[in-house]
């Protein structure tokens, strides 16, 4: 029965003849489509199943180079640090000098004064340590050390001071040429109440000296010897005028300005080393020595001489060259945090 009958039902075709094979219309003479993937859906599909191969991850916008402005960056930063840093330096040390105004305010004071004299011949050495107070060291006669005490106390009555007087001791002593100062004190005791003391010593020395003097708190002021001088101060600033440097000569100060005004002789070496504050040196021009000098955080000034200054680091200087035609001696000039100046004169 064809496909047209009319009659209802399941329609079935027509069988074929006996001789005819039934073969699929794919066997056919026409030859098979080669494999053809199906293809998926782009990158751009809202649906994450199927994805293409590879997937096409996401890639991390890298951020763009700003050498220009980290360069800046580290500029300012780096700026600011040294202003914070060289800010606490100067309250550190303000706060040393303003405790000690401060703590005499309203209190009775009292001093008490003496004198040593010590004969000498040549060159003579002065060894002076020192607490508290303001050290001098000037010229006098050729064959005498005459070292002048001024103590110092303050207290909250007359016998709080007094008591303050009878407790600091100051040691003087000779061995051969070298003469010996020390003194031994607390800067706040408690006798009887709080006290608080110092010990100014005017030190008178011949003019051809040796000194090595260290200093805790307070100024150190030497003028017109010449001699190997050795000046240290904890916190406080050190002056050197008119003052000839021979042999091993130091001057450092860990808080405070350092001023020299003074000669170089020949061979001799100075160093001169500031942890926070300010070097500030005039020397003849033609100075038998050679210098290096350096700024950690802080400007390096040279005028009289011929020596570049090179930059070093973020905020530091560098300078070498020989100050005169054939140095003999060394100039070493140090500062952590502050400015070095150099002039001629």
């Amino acid at each position: 029965m064809n496909s047209d009958s009319p009659k209802g039902g399941i329609v079935t075709p027509e069988a074929p003849p006996p001789d005819q094979k039934v073969r699929p219309a794919d066997y056919t003479s026409k030859p098979a489509a080669p494999y053809a993937p199906t293809p998926y859906p782009s990158a751009q599909s809202p649906y994450p199943y199927p994805y293409p191969y590879p997937y096409p991850y996401p890639q991390t916008p890298r951020p763009r180079e700003r050498g220009g402005s980290q360069w800046v960056a580290w500029v300012i930063g780096g700026t600011l640090g040294v202003v914070i840093v060289v800010s606490l330096l100067v309250a550190l040390l303000a706060a040393l000098i303003g405790s000690l105004v401060v703590s005499t305010i309203g209190q009775r004071e009292l001093s008490a004064t003496s004198t040593k004299t010590f004969v000498v011949s040549g060159t003579p050495n002065l060894v002076l340590s020192d607490t508290a107070g303001n050290v001098t060291i000037q010229p006098g006669d050729r064959s005498q050390v005459i070292v002048h005490v001024t103590k110092h106390a303050w207290g909250s009555s007359d016998a709080v001071a007094q008591g303050g007087l009878d407790h600091m001791l100051v040691d003087m002593r000779q061995s051969g040429n070298t003469v010996t100062v020390s003194t031994q004190f607390g800067a706040s005791y408690f006798d009887g109440g709080p006290t608080r003391r110092t010990v100014d010593l005017l030190v008178t020395v011949p003019a051809q000296a040796n000194a090595d003097v260290h200093l805790a708190a307070g100024n150190l002021n030497t003028s017109r010897i010449t001699g190997a001088i050795r000046l240290d101060a904890s916190a406080g600033n050190v002056t050197a005028d008119n003052v000839t440097f021979a042999g091993s000569s130091r001057l450092n100060t860990a808080a405070g300005n350092i001023q020299v005004n003074g000669t170089m002789a020949s061979g001799a070496m100075l160093d001169v080393h500031v942890g926070a504050g300010n070097a500030t040196l005039t020397l003849p021009a033609d100075t038998p020595a050679h210098l290096d000098a350096s700024s950690g955080v802080g400007n390096l000034t040279i005028s009289g001489w011929q020596i570049p200054v090179t930059h070093t680091g973020i905020s530091g200087y560098h300078a070498s060259g020989d100050l005169g035609a054939s140095p003999t001696g060394t100039l070493t000039v140090q500062v952590g945090t502050g400015n070095v100046t150099l002039r001629s004169r």
